[in-house]
């Protein structure tokens, strides 16, 4: 199994299961890069230097298709994150450290 540590806001909600409807936490961007993110930034891990945080709705949401004018690399950006997919992250969350 591999591990990796990565940095939740605390107030991020719990990764939603599998198919399920995403719920802005987070997880899987911060786990790895998606396929335009890798194209973007020139490098296959992550975090998503693009995932941003959203303080009025307590959720992460993607920055590139937050930011995306053209309808096509829009519908590229959503294409390669699977939005409206459901969650399709395989990540699991093991243990959560807060640090104060």
């Amino acid at each position: 199994m591999h591990q990796k540590i990565i940095y939740i806001h605390t107030k991020a909600p719990s990764k939603p299961q599998i198919s399920t409807s995403c719920n802005g936490c987070g997880i899987c961007c911060l786990a790895e890069l998606c396929p335009y993110g890798m194209l973007r930034f020139l490098r296959i891990k992550g975090p998503c230097p693009a995932l941003e945080w959203e303080t009025e709705h307590n959720r992460y949401v993607c920055g590139f298709l937050k930011h995306a004018k053209n309808p096509a690399l829009r519908w590229w950006i959503k294409r390669s994150i699977a939005a409206e997919k459901g969650c399709d992250s395989t990540a699991s969350i093991e243990n959560i450290a807060h640090c104060s």
